[in-house]
């Protein structure tokens, strides 16, 4: 570290401002940017509570060839005080440190949209506010099922120049040429996923992890500056909960199409359905069955919830013989949205009831969702 300046020196004598009668060091010869100073005190002010402040500043150490500041990484600043005066056993000695924290690149994710497979992301560069030329990030999706959404690209000062390029190549960067910036910038885009990552992820019961990585390089910028952040999404294409009220009574809940995926019925067709198996000792309650338009948020709760009509909308089939409900959307070749299904059962025998639903006229796949499980004893 080096002094800030020689007049960010301020001494008091029992709260009195008085100046300083000081001369600062030249750097250590081991050391360029090692300075220090020697305070004289004069013998009227020995009895006075004497404060002195003063400021230092970061060098343009580099290490390693680089800035020493231009990494993410901490630091340790120490800084030792010595005192030495007429009736003192010894020289007075203390030292202070300070934990200092660099950071060049940071990266935070945000939420994700089921219904535009989105997921937005944050880039902080150059906390430290330092100079840096010939910047450049580059940002790299870490699987061909995603691609960045180039028109999302915001920057916290639309000053800052910069130019954008996103590869052909799978999986995709996208590079940003910043060239010589000093302050610190705020990066915001959105990723989504592509049609055919949505195909591939047509399943039940699984979780899909993202991830994302970045580069920041320059002259001043240590090679080590790198930044990668994931996020997790609960992919259930059908999931289904049940509660129960303390009687004989149970509430069955099934999520339909969480996350918006597309759901085709086969070619010519127009009605998509869900089937529910239900075990022995279920009683099936008939009027007690609803089925809604729902919007499932970051936090995967339903939300919005719009209740559909039966007849019109959808149609309900209960086969007694084999306890077999079965609910139908009607006029709909193609399911896009989310929906949630509620209805109760009556509990006539003590035991563990979990059973499971399924798709029927799909066209791209058959999906069985988590079973619902409930103890009754």
């Amino acid at each position: 570290t080096l002094f800030r300046s020689q007049d960010s020196m301020k001494m008091t004598l029992d709260g009195t401002e008085e100046a300083p009668d000081v001369t600062f060091n030249p750097a250590d010869k081991d050391d360029s940017h090692k300075t220090g100073f020697t305070l004289k005190i004069a013998k009227t002010h020995h009895a006075k509570k004497i404060v002195i402040t003063y400021q230092t500043k970061l060098a343009d150490w580099k290490e390693g060839g680089q800035q020493f500041w231009g990494s993410n990484s901490g630091f340790n600043i120490g800084n030792k005080l010595t005192m030495s005066a007429n009736g003192l056993p010894a020289k007075a000695e203390i030292k202070a440190q300070y934990r200092g924290e660099s950071r060049m690149l940071e990266k935070t994710v945000g939420s994700y949209d089921p219904e535009t497979h989105e997921i937005s992301w944050t880039m902080t560069v150059n906390k430290n506010e330092m100079p840096v030329h010939d910047g450049k990030i580059v940002d790299t999706l870490d699987s061909e099922d995603w691609e960045f959404v180039q028109d999302s690209v915001q920057f916290s000062d639309v000053s800052v120049k910069k130019a954008i390029t996103f590869s052909d190549t799978k999986p995709q960067t996208m590079t940003i040429d910043l060239n010589d910036f000093d302050k610190q910038i705020t990066i915001t885009y959105k990723t989504r996923l592509t049609d055919e990552g949505l195909k591939k992820l047509l399943g039940n019961g699984t979780q899909l992890t993202v991830k994302n990585s970045a580069q920041l390089t320059g002259k001043e910028v240590a090679d080590t500056v790198k930044a990668e952040v994931s996020k997790t999404i609960g992919w259930d294409v059908l999931r289904k909960t049940v509660s129960f009220d303390g009687g004989n009574t149970a509430t069955w809940c099934v999520d339909v199409n969480r996350n918006h995926a597309v759901i085709t019925a086969p070619e010519g067709t127009h009605s998509i359905g869900i089937s529910d198996t239900l075990q022995k000792g279920l009683v099936y309650l008939s009027d007690s069955l609803k089925v809604y338009q729902v919007d499932f948020g970051e936090g995967g709760n339903a939300s919005n919830k719009h209740a559909l009509t039966e007849g019109t909308e959808y149609k309900v089939d209960y086969d007694e013989t084999n306890r077999t409900l079965s609910i139908t959307w009607l006029n709909m070749s193609k399911m896009t949205k989310s929906y949630q299904v509620e209805f109760q059962t009556q509990v006539l025998v003590s035991g563990t009831y979990n059973n499971t639903v399924q798709f029927f006229g799909v066209a791209n796949g058959t999906y069985d969702s988590e079973a619902g499980s409930k103890t009754w004893r």
